[in-house]
C-alpha cells in the first residue's frame, strides 16, 4: 500500500505493517512539498507473519532448479502475482519453465559437455533446441544422437567399439560393464551406433537412475520403489520433463521450497 508523509525528514523511519507475510510487489511514491514525485517499485519479501501458499519461495526454487538462476525481481512479482490471483497454478509456472527455450537449450548444452567435452556453439544449440521445442525430436533421440556421433565415438568414446559401449556404461548407466553387456552391445555397435545409444537411455536401468536423480534433486529424497516403477514406464513414452514438472508441481516440493528459500 501506498504511504503518504508530510515531511520528507520522517520518510526515513517510515514503515507499513502487513497483515501476512507477503512475497511480490511493492510500489513507493514520494512526494516532496513542491510536488515533484518519484516513484519506485520493487520485488520484495515481507517477514513476520505465516504465509501458508509459499509461492514466493516455491518461485525462487523453480527457477533455481530449471534455469540454475534466481528470478529476476520482475519475474518474481509477476509468477508471485498469476499465482496469489489464479491466473496460473504452480504446474502452469513449471511446465513454463520446463518448456522454455533457455531451460531446452541447458539440456542441449550438457549434451555437448556429457558427448563432446566442450560447450555448444551457438548455431548448434539453437538447431538441437528448436528441433526439441517443437517435437520434432524426443531428448532421447537427441541425445542419441550426441552419443552415437562420429565426434562423441573417437574422442571421449575411446575410438573403438568396445570402449565406446564401456563409456556409455559409465556415463547413461553409472557403472562399469558386465562381460556379457559389453560384448553383446560391442558387436550391435559394429551395425549401427544410434540404435544402440537410443537403446541404453531409454533401457529400464537408465530410466530408473534418470527418475532416482530427479527425485532426489527436486525432493530432496531418493525415489521410492512405486513412483520408481511408475515413472520409469512414463518417461518412456511422455519424456523427463513430464516427471520434473509433476514431481516441481507437488506439495512436497512446495514444502521443501519453503525451507531452502524462506519467507
Amino acid at each position: 500500500n501506498d504511504g503518504t508523509y508530510d515531511e520528507v525528514s520522517a520518510f526515513p523511519g517510515a514503515s507499513y505493517s502487513y497483515g501476512a507475510a507477503y512475497d511480490g510487489l511493492v510500489k513507493l511514491r514520494v512526494t516532496d512539498n513542491s510536488g515533484a514525485t518519484g516513484v519506485s517499485t520493487s520485488a520484495v519479501t515481507i517477514t513476520g507473519a505465516t504465509n501458508p501458499a509459499g509461492d514466493g519461495s516455491f518461485v525462487k526454487a523453480a527457477y533455481a532448479d530449471f534455469l540454475n538462476r534466481p528470478p529476476t525481481p520482475a519475474e518474481l512479482a509477476a509468477a508471485v502475482e498469476s499465482l496469489k490471483t489464479g491466473r496460473q497454478t504452480r504446474a502452469d509456472v513449471v511446465a513454463g519453465l520446463a518448456n522454455s527455450p533457455e531451460w531446452v537449450s541447458a539440456i542441449v548444452n550438457q549434451m555437448y559437455v556429457d558427448t563432446l567435452g566442450r560447450k555448444g556453439e551457438a548455431g548448434g544449440v539453437a538447431f538441437w533446441t528448436r528441433q526439441i521445442q517443437t517435437k520434432r525430436r524426443s531428448v532421447a533421440q537427441v541425445a542419441a544422437l550426441f552419443y552415437s556421433s562420429s565426434e562423441y565415438y573417437k574422442g571421449l568414446g575411446g575410438g573403438t567399439d568396445t570402449s565406446w559401449v564401456t563409456n556409455l556404461y559409465s556415463k547413461l548407466l553409472g557403472r562399469t560393464p558386465d562381460a556379457g553387456g559389453l560384448a553383446y552391445w560391442s558387436a550391435k555397435a559394429a551395425a549401427g551406433r544410434e540404435k544402440v545409444a537410443l537403446g541404453f537411455y531409454q533401457s529400464l536401468e537408465s530410466r530408473n537412475t534418470r527418475v532416482e536423480r530427479l527425485y532426489v534433486k527436486l525432493l530432496g529424497r531418493s525415489s521410492d520403489a512405486a513412483g520408481r516403477a511408475f515413472w520409469a514406464g512414463r518417461i518412456l513414452v511422455e519424456g523427463d520433463v513430464v516427471l520434473a514438472a509433476d514431481l516441481a508441481s507437488s506439495n512436497e516440493y512446495a514444502t521443501r521450497a519453503a525451507t531452502r528459500f524462506p519467507s
